[in-house]
């Protein structure tokens, strides 16, 4: 029986399965059990080009049966092209990180998914912009500075307003009228070491001196604000996505490497979203042409399994900054800005 049934199976490897061998066996799976029974199952390669018409069917079933990690790694060998194995590790290549983009949706509001990942991992601006992000830099800016930053200010005032006389009008602060009757001086004050933390500590007088004498620090407060804001919203953003990759990749484990004149970008593939992905399609494809080979690579397959099932990823956008952040990164900014 066992050289009565090598001609069979030998049959099918030749791309023989039809009406005698379907009426013989009932389905190709019914074949391949009795195949595996009789320990002939090594004689059918899955990859023999008489076998296209029934290769998902013979990958999905040997990847269930027989050694998984030889077949995984043939169809790797064969048909991944942005596929290594790198001491162990599943590792996937792409021409750069922004490439990650292509595995988000489209459309959100006003903003796609795809287009701020791409930009968020370095292909320009984040998408948006906020404007007007403070009406009051005292409050956002002076008031959150940390010691260094605030002596820091306090030095940069003194030395614009050194040997400056202020005169005073019927919109100056309370401070600055009480400080024209200490000083004396006929119609205004003059800012020095010994009232400059005065001057910092009231906000009346901080805002008249926005308007009148320290305009362009006012305007580099808001640069400092309103990139520490925008920064804050990035780093949210930038946490948000990532959380939505981490189901797919390790993200620990990535890499920017010189390729020739350029950079590319190589992230590790969990190994059982790398399985499940490649057996998901071999099953929905089953009795189809549309093999493996059709991509080409592990990032087309991913994208066509997100399309294919649940949809593309999406995350959650932040309406505003996040106020401990943003006043993080206001103290580590100030010194570029002022």
């Amino acid at each position: 029986m066992s050289e009565k049934f090598k001609k069979v199976v030998q049959m099918f490897n030749d791309g023989e399965w039809g009406e005698s061998l379907e009426q013989h066996f009932g389905t190709i799976e019914n074949f391949l059990n009795i195949v595996k029974k009789t320990g002939l199952i090594k004689m059918i390669d899955p990859f023999s080009h008489d076998l296209e018409e029934e290769q998902n069917e013979l990958l999905h079933y040997l990847l269930q049966t027989s050694n998984k990690e030889e077949i995984l790694n043939e169809i790797i060998r064969r048909y991944l092209s942005d596929i290594t194995i790198e001491n162990g590790k599943i590792m996937c290549d792409f021409q750069r990180m922004s490439d990650l983009s292509e595995f988000f949706g489209q459309s959100m509001r006003s903003y796609n998914y795809n287009t701020i990942v791409k930009n968020i991992f370095g292909e320009g601006d984040n998408g948006y912009d906020f404007y007007d992000t403070t009406d009051n830099v005292y409050r956002d800016v002076v008031e959150v500075l940390n010691s260094d930053n605030l002596n820091y200010l306090k030095n940069i005032i003194l030395k614009k307003l050194d040997g400056v006389q202020i005169e005073l009008d019927s919109s100056s602060s309370n401070w600055m009228e009480e400080e024209f009757e200490k000083q004396g001086h006929k119609e205004y004050i003059m800012i020095n070491s010994l009232n400059i933390d005065n001057v910092i500590k009231d906000e009346d007088t901080m805002n008249w001196l926005f308007g009148d004498g320290l305009e362009d620090i006012k305007a580099d407060l808001y640069s400092v604000q309103n990139n520490a804001y925008q920064s804050a919203v990035e780093s949210e953003l930038y946490k948000n996505i990532v959380n939505e990759l981490n189901d797919f990749f390790v993200w620990e484990n990535k890499e920017e490497y010189k390729y020739g004149e350029r950079y590319r970008f190589k992230i590790e593939v969990k190994s059982n979203v790398f399985e499940n992905v490649i057996e998901s399609y071999l099953l929905n494809n089953i009795g189809y042409h549309a093999n493996l080979d059709y991509y080409g690579s592990f990032e087309e397959l991913l994208k066509s399994n997100f399309k294919n099932g649940e949809g593309l990823l999406t995350f959650q956008v932040p309406e505003y900054a996040d106020y401990t952040l943003t006043k993080k990164y206001i103290n580590e900014f100030f010194k570029d800005y002022i």
